[in-house]
């Protein structure tokens, strides 16, 4: 894998991320909570699971301990879960030595 590629991956999983927290935003309270008998509950257990797995993995990536609260238990809300994300973004992109994640909108594949 080249550079190049892998800051369009970057970009592309940012782009999908927002896609992500942006229809959340769009939700009820009540229903971003619900609980759907799912792996981790409903919407709100899923995107603080995906956050806080790619906090895990940068974490590992920069040789950092594994973060404190597993799951995203910590996070209980929607802007919680994405000011996380953002943090976890941004310290992506400050590590590759350049922004993978700005510039033109990515297209879905």
């Amino acid at each position: 894998m080249t550079v190049e590629e892998a800051r369009e991956l970057f970009g592309y999983n940012a782009w999908a991320n927002r896609l992500l927290f942006d229809a959340a935003a769009r939700l009820s309270d009540e229903l971003y909570h619900r609980d759907l008998k799912s792996s981790f509950g409903g919407i709100h257990g899923t995107l603080a699971h995906i956050v806080w797995a790619e906090q895990l993995w940068l974490h590992r990536w920069l040789g950092r301990p594994n973060p404190g609260v597993p799951q995203g238990r910590d996070l209980t809300s929607l802007a919680a879960v994405r000011a996380r994300w953002e943090e976890v973004e941004g310290s992506a992109g400050r590590s590759c030595r350049g922004s993978l994640t700005r510039g033109s909108p990515r297209r879905a594949p």
